[in-house]
């Protein structure tokens, strides 16, 4: 019986991997380059419409190439139950080039500055990889970048603080992101070297306001073990705090302005359901509070702010948050960075290793030197 089954087994599987090949195509790789690019594009996108059965057929690939013992699939680690991105090592320039333009704003402003490296979920939730996956090492990037920012910047160990917590819900299993729990360990992090005093968890009430979120990793890979993630907000019991959340989106747009830190109504078919968190990503964002605090922060920051920067509004008159990947020259040009009395750094390590996003304030740098000078 043994033997048939063994013998059943691999005609199926004998059977399966042309599909799973040519499915592998369709869905990851595309079809082949040839002459005429936009009809062979229109072809893919059009048998990916009419394929019926198309989630079924990519669980299906991931299936089989899970029981393959294919743990990693394109970069990503597939456990029981949640999904890893494995997010490589530096790329380029982009590493060095970012760090100098911090070292380049911190002499030319003067202000306090701030950088907080925030380590991707591969690094934290050992436990939910192969044990013998390679990973890059991202503890020694932070350790290379703030040996460099030694003496210009005060740098944030946010690594200690997670690590410390790895058994307990910090990332979403389905989305490369911190959850509002992991957010919470790196407010704790950050706020401590802003000379804020960051409140215990038993201050706030956590309330779950979605039980079944999917991000964009299992879109990829619907490996229908993967249990859905949860999304909570976090809300200070012991005061009454008011807000208000105001997005500047295009400059010829009317601002979005929120009286909340969660939007609820964000959780809306066709949006990201993350969104709910300060209204999503804006290339700018002023968060106002009712707090007795008079500091006002600067954020250069990417979507890792959905995490934590609602912690922070605790202890800030205002929190201006800046996207340098989609802020445009004129609004960075309005911003008046002497306004604040403290500006954070605070990148995911992939976005430090892998974009030039961070060296995006060099705009900024530049423009105030094309102000100060002075022709006859």
């Amino acid at each position: 019986m043994k033997k048939i089954s063994s013998f059943l087994l691999l005609l199926f599987l004998l059977a399966i991997v042309p599909a799973v090949v040519m499915l592998e195509v369709l869905f990851h790789d595309g079809l082949p380059e040839a002459q005429g690019q936009q009809a062979a594009s229109q072809l893919e996108q059009s048998i990916r419409d009419h394929l019926p059965f198309q989630q079924q057929l990519r669980q299906m690939v991931t299936e089989v190439r899970y029981r393959l013992g294919m743990r990693e699939q394109s970069s990503v680690f597939i456990s029981e139950n949640s999904l890893v991105e494995n997010v490589s090592g530096p790329y380029g320039d982009f590493v060095r080039q970012n760090t100098q333009a911090i070292l380049d704003f911190t002499e030319r402003y003067g202000v306090s500055t701030y950088v907080a490296l925030i380590p991707n979920s591969c690094v934290i939730r050992q436990d939910e990889i192969p044990p013998l996956a390679t990973v890059y090492n991202q503890k020694s990037l932070f350790d290379y970048v703030y040996d460099r920012l030694a003496g210009s910047a005060i740098c944030i160990d946010t690594y200690t603080s997670l690590y410390a917590n790895n058994d307990k819900y910090l990332y979403y299993r389905t989305k490369e992101l911190p959850t509002s729990l992991g957010g919470f360990y790196i407010y704790t992090a950050v706020g401590g070297k802003l000379g804020v005093a960051p409140r215990e968890i038993e201050q706030f009430a956590i309330r779950p306001v979605l039980y079944d979120y999917y991000g964009e990793l299992y879109e990829q890979f619907p490996y229908d073990r993967v249990q859905a993630d949860i999304l909570s907000v976090y809300e200070l019991e012991s005061f009454h705090r008011e807000y208000q959340v105001t997005h500047y989106d295009g400059e010829e747009e009317t601002p979005r302005v929120y009286y909340t830190l969660y939007p609820l109504y964000c959780l809306k078919e066709g949006q990201d359901a993350t969104d709910l968190y300060l209204g999503g990503l804006s290339p700018r964002i002023d968060i106002r509070s009712t707090a007795p605090f008079e500091k006002r922060l600067l954020v250069f920051g990417d979507e890792t702010m959905k995490s934590y920067l609602p912690f922070l509004t605790i202890h800030y008159d205002l929190i201006t948050f800046v996207d340098l990947n989609t802020i445009s020259d004129r609004q960075l040009e309005e911003l008046d960075v002497y306004e604040y009395d403290q500006v954070l750094f605070a990148y995911s390590a992939e976005s430090f290793m892998h974009t030039d996003i961070p060296s995006g304030i060099d705009r900024k740098q530049k423009e105030s030197e094309t102000e100060g000078e002075w022709s006859p």
